[in-house]
């Protein structure tokens, strides 16, 4: 799976003058930015835009609450993303071990989503093990190469401004949920980094 994900993301043939235009959703740990992601992936749908992406939410089967799925919501499928059990897959970061399943599923996604030309790549989250280079690091890095298909990613506080300046982007936007009018602000970023969309066409209230 891995070496398969691997090769779509070295065989993508679509090419764009244009750089990628970020909006990146912060806040500390528990402060509602999965929650928002989900939100902006259903505004976007009901307005006829299909994000590509994923994100990644606690496994509600886990009693422990220790592991985590990564959702793909263009076919609404979950597979086991994280946790703290060894067997979960080889590469570890911190406390936690990931799925080389799961992390070929979202290269894979990803790959996709360049050479299908999509709207918009939605991509939670972005922490600790991509600013090492590892994770979801090498498909932004191709996305940023060769579209410039817009993104939103959810990142923690700690870790914004080092992932705004980490890869090769337009302009970047960055919405603190802590902040008062972060709503707001979603909103006005959303319809900016749009292409072909009508002034304020998309709302996130």
């Amino acid at each position: 799976l891995i070496n398969r994900a691997d090769e779509l993301l070295r065989h993508v043939s679509f090419r764009s003058i244009n750089k990628s235009e970020v909006l990146i959703i912060t806040g500390e740990k528990h402060q509602g930015k999965t929650t928002a992601i989900k939100k902006i992936i259903e505004e976007l749908t009901a307005r006829g835009i299909k994000p590509a992406g994923f994100y990644t939410e606690l496994n509600s089967n886990d009693v422990d609450l220790t592991s985590y799925n990564l959702v793909t919501p263009q076919d609404g499928k979950k597979v086991l993303f994280c946790s703290m059990d060894p067997d979960t897959g080889t590469q570890r970061y911190g406390r936690y071990y990931f799925s080389d399943a799961a992390l070929a599923r979202g290269k894979e996604v990803l790959a996709k989503a360049v050479e299908y030309k999509a709207s918009i790549i939605v991509i939670d989250e972005i922490g600790p093990l991509e600013m090492s280079g590892g994770g979801w690091s090498p498909a932004i890095d191709l996305i940023c190469k060769v579209s410039g298909i817009p993104m939103v990613w959810a990142v923690r506080k700690s870790l914004a401004i080092k992932a705004a300046r980490k890869w090769d982007v337009g302009g970047v936007r960055i919405v603190d949920l802590g902040e008062a009018g972060a709503a707001h602000d979603i909103e006005i970023s959303l319809n900016s980094i749009l292409p072909n969309t009508p002034p304020n066409s998309v709302r996130f209230a």
